[in-house]
């Protein structure tokens, strides 16, 4: 008898699931979290969601497939707004929480993942940067008058050019 309890026990246990999603090539966009230094031109503004179902919490009846969502789903609406990139990305990933008894008679539990930002398209090459003059400060010691050490004076150079 103990012995089978404790083999339910570890059966429930070892319960997992994997899930693998196989690498599209050429399916995805450039995404920045910020600005980017080449033009561009907003097209669009996108937002995609994704739910996920657990059922007693572990197993998983409908997974999350981030990398789905941020590779090709994502490359998909931005390409279909006709842009190129995706600026001021943000990722929300919301893992599934403790079940919720009132909402379903079962003990289920859902997460979810959201994805937003501006769709873009480039309007010409990347911006080079440009160069900063640099500003050097060239130090003489002076002696301060009395008993003491040396007190270092700071002029600025004069910038090249």
């Amino acid at each position: 008898m103990k012995s089978g309890i404790l083999f339910l026990l570890l059966l429930a246990c070892s319960c997992t699931t994997t899930y693998f999603s196989r690498e599209e090539p050429g399916q995805g966009i450039p995404v920045f979290p910020g600005d980017s230094s080449r033009p561009y031109l907003v097209v669009g503004h996108v937002s995609l969601h994704q739910s996920s179902f657990y059922l007693l919490g572990f197993l998983s009846l409908v997974p999350l497939d981030l990398p789905r969502l941020l590779k090709v789903d994502l490359a998909r609406e931005v390409r279909r707004l006709g842009g190129d990139a995706l600026l001021f990305a943000k990722v929300k990933v919301t893992p599934p929480g403790f079940p919720n008894l009132l909402e379903f008679p079962f003990i289920a539990s859902s997460g979810k993942a959201e994805v937003s930002g501006l769709a873009v398209r480039w309007t010409g090459p990347p911006r080079e940067k440009q160069e900063e003059k640099v500003r050097t400060t060239t130090f003489r010691r002076i002696r301060k008058p009395g008993p003491g050490p040396f007190v270092s004076k700071g002029t600025p150079a004069r910038p090249e050019g």
